[in-house]
């Protein structure tokens, strides 16, 4: 009897976890220049502003490659949810809403600084990534 009630027991924590669905992951990529938006679903990222880039000049042999820290914004709809910075390619990831998780990396931002020459925020261009999983 024992072996039944195991078995019963077993069996419906099997039929449980069959029913439980993998939540939905949507990823986006896109190239912002200095001031864009992005789209994706109800959700905007806008690139705001560059706050340093101290990355390795061309031409010039650095002991450390340095890093860029980007300003960017994270709107539902028209109300903003986040303003958050972003240091080199460290990914930021949150939960909200109807999310299990929203992850943002930067891939790569051009162009390549030069030795004595800033480089103005409209020319910068940022590659984003976004991994949206919504709840199912």
């Amino acid at each position: 009897m024992k072996f039944v009630l195991l078995f019963a027991a077993l069996f419906f924590v099997i039929q449980q976890e069959e029913k439980k669905e993998d939540p939905v992951t949507e990823i986006y990529q896109s190239t912002l220049c200095g001031g864009d938006s992005m789209i994706f679903g109800n959700k905007t990222l806008k690139f705001k502003e560059v706050i340093s880039d101290s990355r390795c000049p061309e031409g010039v042999t650095c002991v450390w490659a340095g890093e860029v820290r980007i300003l960017a914004e994270l709107y539902e709809g028209n109300k903003k949810i986040e303003s958050f910075e972003m240091v080199g390619n460290t990914p930021i990831t949150w939960n909200y809403g109807n999310l299990e998780m929203l992850k943002l990396n930067v891939l790569s931002v051009f162009p390549t600084p030069k030795l004595n020459q800033k480089i103005p925020f409209e020319k910068y261009m940022v590659n984003f990534k976004i991994t949206e999983k919504i709840k199912s």
